[in-house]
């Protein structure tokens, strides 16, 4: 039996004629002679044909299986089941890639790919499930499962446990138990995901002198009742962010009132930033905790809130923070019984800190400010009197 391109040759018909006997000799021959095995194809419409271990150029394949076929190149395919093959510069439409096959610079539409590996092609409403290697692929309105994904362009797609996603650039998409490393990331969701390393380009802020962004954070950083926007749009240049966050909080002081003591317990805030710290124990019933993730800080100024009753409440504190320079205690102006009270408490302090404290004549009208400062260069330092158990 002699190929279809040579049946064409002799017939001498035109193109359409030639196409519609080269199926009619496909089906017979697939039939009978098995002629699709180890064959080669050019220039000819295949439909309704299994081709195995076969090499196929420039061919339309419909509602077909194309099975072991060593080059598939500028094919159009629809409707077809690929098992172990190579497709090159092909167009595929509503068909199922499968076992190991390989789609490179390829167009794929409404398509499901299993256990194969893409490389330089676009993929749109489709379904990736187990592909060992993604690359170099736009991937647009998708799913993509327990696959591996390598310097891809992801859109308005879902993600589900892809453990290795490299170098990539997504956006509007759900991701969820994922694994990123080194990822552009914008508007999407992630979901129970580990090992994120997100990277952005690099910003425009990088071109000026640390010295001169540092005047840029001090202007742009100013705590107004909410999280600076500039402070959340660095969060994506690791760099950038932390030397941002260290300026905010030589800036701005940590405002904790009592209610917010129980939410921030186990706070994983950089500590170490924080350098001034105001605490509102003013409308407390009990002494409030020093949270225990703040050793870790470096609070130079301590502010504190307090009503009479709790005047020492500075005390649990001091022994906590060890690098505190200077402490303020804002109380109510002491009436009647409380004088006594406050007096009492007052001396505790300046007999704990070796220092006396100093009331501030500028305080406004109802309440008092005292202020202890240590001397240049050194902190305040809380001591025990031998004996006395101390009240936390």
């Amino acid at each position: 039996m002699r190929s279809p391109k040579a049946a064409d040759n002799e017939t001498g018909m035109d193109p359409t004629i030639s196409l519609a006997v080269s199926r009619l000799y496909v089906d017979i021959s697939k039939l009978y002679l098995d002629v699709l095995s180890s064959s080669s194809f050019q220039n000819v419409k295949l439909q309704n044909v299994e081709i195995t271990s076969s090499s196929l150029q420039n061919v339309e394949i419909r509602d077909s299986k194309i099975i072991s076929c060593r080059s598939v190149t500028n094919c159009r395919i629809y409707n077809c089941v690929i098992e172990v093959s190579k497709i090159c510069d092909s167009t595929i439409c509503n068909s199922r890639i499968d076992t190991v096959s390989d789609v490179v610079r390829s167009s794929i539409t409404n398509s499901r790919i299993q256990r194969s590996e893409i490389f330089d092609s676009k993929a749109k409403n489709s379904s990736f499930v187990a592909c060992s290697e993604i690359s170099k692929t736009s991937i647009d309105d998708s799913d993509v499962e327990y696959s591996t994904l390598n310097k891809c362009t992801v859109s308005n797609s879902d993600l589900y446990k892809t453990h290795r996603i490299n170098e990539a650039t997504i956006s509007g998409s759900t991701l969820s138990h994922s694994w990123l490393t080194n990822c552009i990331v914008k508007d999407s969701y992630f979901d129970r995901c580990q090992k994120i390393h997100l990277t952005c380009p690099q910003l425009s802020l990088r071109k000026f002198p640390v010295e001169v962004r540092s005047i840029i954070f001090e202007k742009a950083l100013k705590w107004d009742g909410k999280g600076p926007g500039l402070l959340v749009a660095l969060r994506g240049d690791k760099k950038l962010y932390y030397e941002a966050l260290k300026v905010f909080y030589d800036i701005n002081p940590l405002f904790y009132g009592v209610k917010q003591f129980e939410k921030f317990y186990h706070d994983v805030v950089a500590p170490k930033y924080i350098k001034k710290l105001n605490i509102d124990s003013s409308h407390a019933q009990k002494g409030v905790p020093c949270p225990r993730w703040l050793e870790l800080g470096q609070v130079r100024q301590l502010r504190v809130v307090a009503n009479s009753t709790f005047l020492w409440l500075g005390n649990n504190w001091l022994k906590t923070l060890k690098t505190v320079e200077k402490l303020t205690i804002v109380t109510p102006e002491a009436k009647g019984r409380l004088v006594q009270i406050q007096n009492k408490g007052i001396e505790i302090i300046n007999s704990r800190l070796g220092i006396i404290g100093k009331r501030d004549p500028s305080s406004l009208e109802g309440e008092e400010i005292w202020t202890w400062e240590a001397v240049p260069n050194q902190t305040l330092l809380w001591t025990p009197l031998a004996g006395v158990q101390e009240e936390t």
